[in-house]
């Protein structure tokens, strides 16, 4: 019975990820910018935008982010709004970004591009229009302002919206517990990040292989400081050894 259980357990998971994978496919078809031109207006966000941003956000999240935040948007060309052309006063969705400074993979310091907010008006959605508004700031960010890499935060049980940023290249990076708190439950955040070398606009989506991700993220974390503890045991034997070899030498020597 036991067997039967978890057999029927796994099967019902594989049929999720399945259709899971199944709609983030339809929904993130790949339509040209020039079709969604013809439809959408995309320009630089404006200060009369700026409330139907913040109910738009809240609409979507149930918050709204701080206050600080909204007036940045405005003429920002890290950042992307579309209207629709027979409606100027809806606001569709919008992409915006920004430049912060962290250590690479060198450990040097370099621009990243952060994507901090994206959203689309489920009315809109299934349209193409978020898979095109990340696009132009992506393309904007590595083309024109030469970031080492962009990165972004997404909810860990967010298996559409992880499967969506992988569709770009996007690669989880690391896990925040806690991140986003404000939430009436509170829930852990997954960062992933694009390096140009990585970056596609049609790649495909394995949906199974995120799960696999999630799992094997503390293990990696874990093999990795074993390794580097293994490389330092080796060093310090290896200095250790050379010592008591340049030791016998002298005494040699000496007699």
């Amino acid at each position: 019975m036991t067997t039967t259980n978890s057999e029927g357990k796994n099967s019902q998971e594989e049929e999720k990820l399945d259709n899971n994978k199944k709609e983030v496919n339809q929904n993130t078809k790949i339509v040209q910018l020039e079709d969604i031109k013809k439809q959408f207006l995309i320009r630089l966000v404006q200060q009369k935008d700026l409330k139907r941003i913040k109910i738009l956000d809240y609409n979507l999240f149930g918050t709204n982010s701080e206050d600080e935040f909204y007036p940045t948007l405005i003429d920002n060309e890290l950042c992307a709004i579309a209207i629709p052309h027979n409606k100027n006063f809806v606001v569709c969705g919008y992409c915006s970004s920004e430049i912060k400074k962290k250590p690479d993979l060198e450990n040097n310091i370099a621009d990243f591009g952060y994507i901090n907010a994206l959203c689309v008006s489920p009315k809109f959605s299934s349209k193409g229009l978020g898979y095109n508004l990340l696009n132009i700031i992506i393309k904007k960010l590595f083309n024109e302002k030469k970031v080492y890499a962009i990165y972004l935060h997404v909810q860990k049980n967010n298996i559409r919206g992880i499967s969506f940023y992988q569709k770009f290249g996007f690669i989880i990076t690391k896990e925040k517990p806690n991140y986003y708190y404000y939430l009436e439950k509170g829930t852990d955040a997954l960062v992933m990040t694009l390096y140009s070398n990585n970056f596609t606009n049609d790649q495909e989506i394995d949906v199974n292989s995120i799960t696999k991700k999630l799992e094997n993220l503390t293990v990696v974390k874990e093999c990795k400081t074993n390794n580097e503890q293994n490389d330092n045991n080796k060093n310090n034997l290896e200095k250790e050894t050379k010592k008591n070899t340049n030791s016998c030498n002298e005494t040699i020597t000496k007699n």
